[in-house]
């Protein structure tokens, strides 16, 4: 071979083997994206499911509140039942008590009438 073939043969031996240097980089370049998409993705997921725990935790509270207020209202409605029942027995106590003095009133009316007829 002429010298000149072997300087370019050595030539392009020497691109060729920068070549297969700079498609490894490549390949490795492409593993590294493919990782950092992968992370991305996954901080992205971390990301909605932080949002969605915030999300979560603003629904419980009002949850919360909305149990403590219905709790509050079952206590006053129940409180207001029983002076109701209260209030009513009250009042059946009244009645009997009207009714038996009419009653008393009645058989004491009846004997005068019975002793002035008489």
């Amino acid at each position: 071979f002429p010298p000149d073939a072997l300087t370019l043969l050595a030539q392009k031996r020497e691109l060729h083997a920068q070549l297969e240097r700079e498609e490894m980089e490549k390949h490795e370049l492409l593993a590294q994206i493919n990782a950092l998409v992968g992370e991305i993705a996954q901080l992205r997921a971390n990301a909605n499911e932080m949002e969605e725990a915030g999300e979560l935790s603003t629904e419980l509270e009002q949850l919360k509140r909305d149990f403590a207020k219905k709790e509050a209202e079952l206590q006053r409605t129940k409180a207001e039942g029983e002076e109701a029942q209260r209030r009513q027995r009250m009042d059946r106590l009244e009645r009997e008590r009207v009714e038996e003095e009419l009653r008393e009133r009645d058989e004491l009316l009846q004997e005068l009438t019975e002793t002035t007829t008489n």
